[in-house]
């Protein structure tokens, strides 16, 4: 009576990273996206995945227990963080300091969003998405990417030197993006408008930006901003002040 044949050693072995979870393109582009604006709520992350559809999507879009379901991978993998930051509201998603390092962002800080900033994330994410679902082709320098130092602004005169809230790069030339949520000064809102407007690149002896667009979901503050604007007309290189836009804030225009 022939012995059953024992296993070999290749039949027996289990792979190292049997059960571990795989990157996907979309997990590149998807996580990426979220770092560099430094949190994204759980709402633009289904706006997001639905830009970005995986194979077999619903065309009709994605269910928010989908949504969930793509977040509680990542964080299975340890990519992310996942947590309801205000009442009454859905949770925030960042990326953790494994996350970071695994897809290559070590340069920013693993850190969950600071609450007292989440208005103005969450805004600036709105436009972002807006922009991207009019025209996908511009690429986006966000605020997060610039203090990081992954992206270096030109040298500038002090008087000039503003941090905007993100840079769209278009075959047009660059433009400045900034988000209002808070009444300000005239004088506070007429030095940041002259900042950007006059924003000079020493490298390449031209002015920095073609155009400045501001946004905005009150109409209160719209007008103060085209009083600035109007301020700004005034003045001897007034004609630089066309390039302000300024633009009230649609929320959930891209959906």
């Amino acid at each position: 009576m022939e012995k059953p044949l024992k296993p070999t050693m290749r039949q027996r072995k289990t792979r190292y990273d049997k059960g571990s979870i795989k990157a996907t393109d979309r997990d590149v582009l998807l996580l990426t996206w979220i770092a560099e604006q430094y949190a994204v709520r759980l709402d633009h992350v289904g706006d997001l995945i639905c830009q970005h559809p995986g194979p077999g999507a619903d065309p009709d879009g994605v269910s928010i227990s989908a949504v969930r379901q793509v977040v509680a991978r990542w964080q299975k993998a340890g990519w992310v963080g996942y947590q309801q930051m205000l009442a009454g509201e859905p949770p925030w998603v960042w990326l953790t300091r494994e996350g970071l390092a695994a897809y290559g962002l070590t340069q920013f800080k693993a850190a969950p969003p600071a609450i007292s900033r989440l208005r103005h994330l969450y805004a600036i994410n709105e436009v972002r998405l807006n922009l991207q679902f009019e025209e996908d082709s511009n690429t986006w320098i966000s605020e997060r990417t610039i203090r990081a130092g992954i992206y270096h602004l030109p040298q500038t005169e002090e008087e000039t030197r503003h941090i905007p809230d993100a840079i769209l790069q278009t075959d047009d030339g660059e433009f400045v993006i900034e988000v209002e949520l808070t009444q300000k000064k005239p004088d506070e809102l007429y030095k940041k408008m002259y900042a950007l407007i006059h924003a000079w690149d020493n490298d390449r002896f031209h002015y920095r930006y073609a155009g400045i667009c501001y946004y905005t979901p009150d109409p209160r503050i719209a007008k103060a901003l085209e009083a600035a604007r109007e301020a700004h007309a005034k003045h001897k290189t007034g004609k630089r002040a066309e390039l302000v836009e300024i633009g009230l804030l649609d929320f959930g225009k891209h959906s």
